[in-house]
Order: structure tokens, then C-alpha cells, then sequence
């Protein structure tokens, strides 16, 4: 952990480290585990991207009041010494959270998780909080489209690795516009719809912290939305159906809500690589966001739910 940062920690929330430990990077934040003199553990998040930041930030209240509510299979964020739920120093944002002693993981029980979203949305009504909340418009518009055609027709093309960005657009452009165009349709239509909102994470299922097969814990809640309930539930099966409907048993997913928000991640992690392979960080990190936009959005695990909404 950098010098000021435990230092900013140590003055700020008024704790002693003894011993700091690399916690698994994830793509919005460097994070670490601490653990202090009287052995208290806490999560550190640090964040330096600006599209992240003011989501975050907005996310932390909220999260707070579900802790408040009685939601613990949970990540919160703890209070500096003057009250305030994260630090600003330059361009990071600082945020301690309670740690969690389990390892992220895919191996849980469906059905388990299903459930805890269920009892996540339910609780939407006791907290009275301002929430951000979906508008059914695509926040990044303007940021994807200056990317896309600045990559596209070369005014963003700097180097080698971008112009191996530009060769795979050119791959995938037609599907990508043709995508894109749905987005638009779906928001058209979600704003007619205008279906009932909770308190949703927005990818769940991909950010579970699993002390045994039912035993699970959800984190990162840097997107927290005010939204349909198909926000958190594109993905997951009816394993997951079925559970989330021992908690609200007549429950059923709207097509077109399912469509929107698979577009919408869909767009939305497209934005972020973008950001990542234009960037000026190092050749190593590029070529790995190039590898991995390709390897799961053009070609991987998204395709099988793009291919589910041919009907948009």
C-alpha cells in the first residue's frame, strides 16, 4: 500500500495498521486487506478511474442504510472519524469496508443467491435514502460513440496495439452497430413500460464471496441503481429463479427489461476496455484489455445472451 494511503487511513479513521496484505485486483480498483493493532480486519478500495468514481460514490449511502436495515451478507463501508463514508485525495477515492473472510467464486448455490437478491430487493422499501435510479438511457452514449468512430476511422489510432483494436472493431462492426441500435429500441420501450424499481447491484452474481456452497456473500456495489428487479437477474437460471421466488413468488422476468440490461453490460464493459486500450498505461496492461474484449464480449460469454434477443 502506498505510503500516504495508509497514512491518510490511519489519521482519517483513527486506527493503527499492523499488517497489510494484497487483497485480489479487480478492474475498477486497486484493494488491499489490513488488519490492525487490536486485530480488527478491514477491505481498502482504491480507485483512480473517473468514470467509476461518482457511481461509487453515490453507491456508498445507500449501501450504508441496507447494512442499517439488516442486510450482512454484504460489503459496507465504514465512517471516518468526522462521519464521512470515503476520502478524496487528488484523483483517488479512498473507501475502508468490513472485510469478508471468503475467496471470490462461481461455485455457489444458485438458488441460495437467488434468494439473498430477493431479500436485497425487498428491503428496498425501508430504505429512505436517495437513490441514483434508472432514467432507461445509456449513461456512456456520447463517451462510446466518440470512441468507437475515433477508433474506427483512426483519429484515436496512436500505435501498434490500437491499430490492432481498430482491425478487430472493423471484425465486429456491423454486430456491434446492429446492437447498438437495439439498445436504443429497448430504451424506448422500458421508458413505456415503466415497470416497478428496487435496489438492484447490477452484477451479482459475478461478484460472490463463497464460504461454502450456501454460505455467500455479495460485494462490490459500486453501481448500485434503483431499477427493475431484471438488473440482477439476466444472467442467472431458474435455480436462481426458483429461490428468488421463495421470497417473491410471483415474480416473472419481463423480456424486454432482460434485454435492455443485457445490452446495457453489454455496451457499458465495451465503454470501459475502450477506455483501458486507448489508455496511456502500459503495453501489458493494453494488449491484455484487447485480449479480453475480444475473448469475452466478441467471441465469449456474452454472445450466447446477444444471440436471446434477436427478437428485439
Amino acid at each position: 500500500m502506498q505510503k500516504k494511503i495508509r497514512r491518510y487511513i490511519e489519521i482519517e479513521y483513527g486506527i493503527k495498521i499492523k499488517k497489510i496484505e494484497i487483497a485480489p485486483r479487480q478492474f475498477v480498483a486497486e484493494t488491499w486487506f489490513i488488519e490492525t493493532d487490536s486485530g480488527i480486519k478491514y477491505f481498502v478500495k482504491v480507485v483512480e478511474k473517473p468514470l467509476f468514481i461518482p457511481e461509487i460514490i453515490k453507491s456508498l449511502p445507500v449501501l450504508d442504510a441496507m447494512h442499517k436495515a439488516g442486510i450482512n451478507r454484504i460489503n459496507w463501508p465504514l465512517r471516518t472519524i468526522s462521519g464521512k463514508l470515503f476520502l478524496k485525495k487528488s484523483t483517488k477515492l479512498i473507501v475502508l469496508y468490513n472485510a469478508i473472510d471468503a475467496p471470490q467464486s462461481y461455485n455457489y448455490s444458485e438458488k441460495v443467491l437467488g434468494r439473498l437478491l430477493a431479500k436485497i430487493h425487498e428491503v428496498t422499501k425501508q430504505i429512505k435514502i436517495s437513490t441514483p435510479e434508472e432514467n432507461y438511457e445509456f449513461t456512456y452514449k456520447d463517451l462510446f460513440e466518440y470512441r468507437f468512430n475515433g477508433i474506427i476511422n483512426g483519429q484515436l489510432v496512436t500505435d501498434d496495439i490500437n491499430k490492432q483494436f481498430k482491425k478487430l472493431l472493423r471484425e465486429y462492426e456491423k454486430r456491434i452497430i446492429k446492437e447498438y441500435k437495439r439498445l436504443a429500441n429497448c430504451s424506448k420501450k422500458m421508458k413505456r413500460l415503466d415497470l416497478p424499481k428496487v435496489i438492484t447491484h447490477g452484477d451479482a452474481g459475478g461478484n460472490a464471496l463463497v464460504k461454502s456452497f450456501t454460505d455467500i456473500y455479495i460485494i462490490d456495489w459500486d453501481g448500485i441503481l434503483f431499477a427493475p428487479r431484471e438488473r440482477d437477474i439476466w444472467v442467472p437460471g431458474e435455480k436462481f429463479l426458483q429461490g428468488y421466488r421463495d421470497v417473491v413468488p410471483d415474480f416473472s422476468p419481463n423480456p424486454t427489461s432482460i434485454a435492455f440490461y443485457i445490452l446495457t453490460y453489454y455496451f457499458r464493459s465495451i465503454v470501459h476496455y475502450m477506455g483501458e486500450i486507448i489508455s496511456e498505461k502500459s503495453d501489458e496492461h493494453r494488449k491484455k484489455n484487447l485480449y479480453d474484449i475480444e475473448h469475452e464480449l466478441f467471441k465469449g460469454w456474452m454472445v450466447p445472451y446477444l444471440e436471446q434477443i434477436d427478437f428485439v
